[in-house]
């Protein structure tokens, strides 16, 4: 199991759109030398922080330098745009392709998932259950001979869109380890699918891991809930029991919902602080699990 850096750990660093700006926005060198600091050997640059085309195998030579492998990250399904994402991969010579889907659907509708890109029209009836499956499916197997020629795998993240059950059918009837889960911990919380229904479905079908520590507490009137980010190994996350249900071969990548603190400067002095602190927690477990196992 490797540990790694994400553009998504130092998201106020690299600016979040319509937020306040940092005068000197985090650069993609910027994450390679964070990451070699603090001897992590993957950083994953994902879709808050495109990577300039023609700065792609510079990127890659920089990461290969620092002894650091480069994931790429984009959101989307179409098997277009993920094609000439493996493109990419191989140029800046990154192993992991990991995408978000990227078209909600009612969260309240636990059946449908809007993984099906480009195969279901908009507004037109998805039939339940493996129906959809069945065409997420259809989407991503085209692109399994490609991935092989690269070398590349695919990791699909679950997100408040898309069911677990949806993403885990898909990927089982897609059949090649080429095609993955990249599992968050938290992102499907937004629709009401908690921790222990995340792993169950997605864990042994996991190649790539995001390791996203949260609070969940009552406000103080006690009518309602706040989830809040935490570094790794300071919220609610079993992150020992995490790791222990996923591939020993998957990267675990730290990513932060850093909470706003009154200023830019302060937020991004946070976010910093969590980073290091969550690298030596998700550490810690990593070196637990091996004794375990």
């Amino acid at each position: 199991m490797t540990i790694g850096l994400s553009t998504y750990t130092y998201p106020w660093a690299f600016g979040i759109p319509d937020q306040p700006k940092p005068k000197r926005p985090m650069t993609h060198g910027d994450l390679i030398r964070e990451a070699a600091r603090l001897g992590v050997s993957v950083v994953q640059l994902a879709d808050n922080a495109p990577l300039v085309v023609s700065r792609l195998e510079a990127v890659g030579a920089s990461a290969a330098a620092a002894g650091v492998t480069v994931e790429l990250g984009v959101r989307g399904t179409d098997p277009r745009l993920l094609a000439d994402s493996i493109a990419l991969c191989e140029r800046v010579g990154a192993r992991v392709l990991r995408t978000v889907p990227d078209i909600a659907m009612p969260v309240g509708d636990r059946s449908h998932c809007a993984a099906a890109a480009g195969t279901v029209a908009a507004g037109a009836t998805i039939a339940a259950g493996t129906g959809t499956a069945d065409a997420i499916a259809a989407d991503l197997s085209t692109l399994v001979p490609a991935l092989d020629a690269a070398g590349v795998t695919l990791c699909v993240e679950n997100y408040e869109g898309c069911p677990v059950a949806a993403l885990a059918r898909a990927i089982e009837l897609i059949g090649s380890q080429r095609v993955r889960v990249c599992l968050d911990s938290l992102n499907s919380i937004g629709r009401s699918e908690g921790y222990d229904e995340v792993v169950a479905l997605l864990g042994p079908l996991t190649s790539n891991l995001h390791v996203k520590d949260y609070s969940i507490r009552r406000v103080d009137h006690r009518l309602g809930f706040l989830v809040e980010g935490r570094s790794a190994g300071d919220g609610d996350l079993p992150l020992d029991d995490l790791l222990s249900r996923v591939p020993d071969a998957v990267s675990a990548i730290v990513e932060l919902w850093t909470p706003w603190q009154g200023s830019l400067d302060a937020t991004v002095e946070l976010e910093a602080r969590w980073a290091e602190q969550s690298v030596a927690a998700l550490r810690g477990a990593v070196d637990r699990r091996k004794v375990s196992s």
